[in-house]
């Protein structure tokens, strides 16, 4: 999936991982929860140019963020450049999640609409849209 995003012209992607996750950085191998050991709530970490998974994709930017809200570090995979600009999008998800729940099954009902038309379908999702704000 990373690859076909990087490969989408003016795309960029940001997806959360294990903390088991290996990462290659420099050739060295190691793992997000290693490089999050000295962290604290409040820290961010950036590992840009690294490699991800076993099979070594990349390069890719990976994140460490352990924001004060959270009990634990989010660990994050992205091509972002700014790694407080992937945690922004991040934090964002869950905004957009619940929207999409809120149109299909906790509400709207739109997965049983059998719209096919799709400016029907955008006619029919902007006063959602405007309203879930």
């Amino acid at each position: 999936m990373q690859s076909y995003l990087r490969d989408l012209p003016n795309w960029d992607y940001v997806s959360r991982t294990a903390k088991n996750t290996q990462l290659y950085l420099d050739g060295d191998e190691t793992t997000y929860a290693e490089e999050a050991a000295f962290l604290s709530p409040g820290d961010i970490c950036s590992l840009p140019d690294a490699r991800f998974s076993q099979q070594a994709f990349g390069p890719v930017h990976a994140v460490i963020h352990w924001g004060k809200e959270y009990e634990d570090p989010l660990f994050l995979v992205t091509s972002f450049e700014l790694a407080e600009e992937a945690a922004h999008w991040y934090r964002l998800r869950m905004r957009i999640e619940t929207f999409f729940s809120d149109q299909k099954s906790r509400g709207f009902g739109l997965d049983k609409s059998h719209i096919c038309d799709p400016n029907r379908l955008f006619r029919l999702l902007i006063p959602a849209w405007l309203t879930s704000g």
